[in-house]
């Protein structure tokens, strides 16, 4: 080894050795840098599908699929009184829903959205009342604040007829057509 070195101080210069191995280290380290780069760019697309995934089994448990289709019954008759085992489901899906919105940040709004709006725009509908009424007795504002939140914005995708949100109620919920959505100014 001794003598490897002898041979290229003698042939390079020592100078000159020392900037080889200089550029030498630095374009290692550029190539670590990038590898490093590729492998946090490759986790996050991980964990953005790791949240996906959870979103989908959140939405898609068998127990609140079930509970979400007696809550979504109700789009019908919003203003009918709820009994005290329907606010009992109400809270559960509240929960549920709150969990998946929270999945938001990792997934994407838009992501969800593009998928889910139809069902979270019908359960933000129906469970509006039941959210401001929980986050009122609790005197906790921000109890569900990422279902309110994600709702709200699901019900905004939709089209609202003569320029009044509350008319959705009477005429349901469909996807918004380009047309739709340039006779509504959205």
């Amino acid at each position: 080894m001794e003598n490897i070195c002898n041979t290229l101080t003698q042939t390079l210069g020592c100078e000159m050795l020392w900037s080889a191995i200089s550029a030498i280290s630095s374009c290692l380290g550029a190539i670590f840098t990038g590898v490093a780069v590729f492998a946090i760019w490759l986790a996050s697309k991980q964990l953005r599908f790791d949240a996906w995934l959870k979103a989908q089994d959140v939405f898609t448990e068998e127990k609140f699929t079930e509970t979400r289709r007696k809550v979504f019954a109700r789009l019908d008759n919003l203003e009918k009184p709820w009994t005290e085992e329907e606010k009992l489901e109400a809270k559960q899906v509240c929960r549920r829903m709150d969990e998946f919105a929270h999945l938001a940040r990792f997934v994407g709004r838009k992501s969800l959205l593009e998928v889910w709006d139809d069902p979270l725009a019908k359960s933000w509908l129906v469970l509006e009342p039941i959210v401001k009424e929980e986050q009122k007795q609790t005197g906790w504002p921000n109890k569900w604040k990422a279902f309110q939140e994600l709702g709200q914005e699901a019900v905004r995708n939709f089209i609202v007829k003569d320029g009044k949100l509350e008319e959705i109620r009477k005429y349901g919920i469909g996807r918004p057509t380009r047309r739709s959505r340039a006779d509504n100014g959205l």
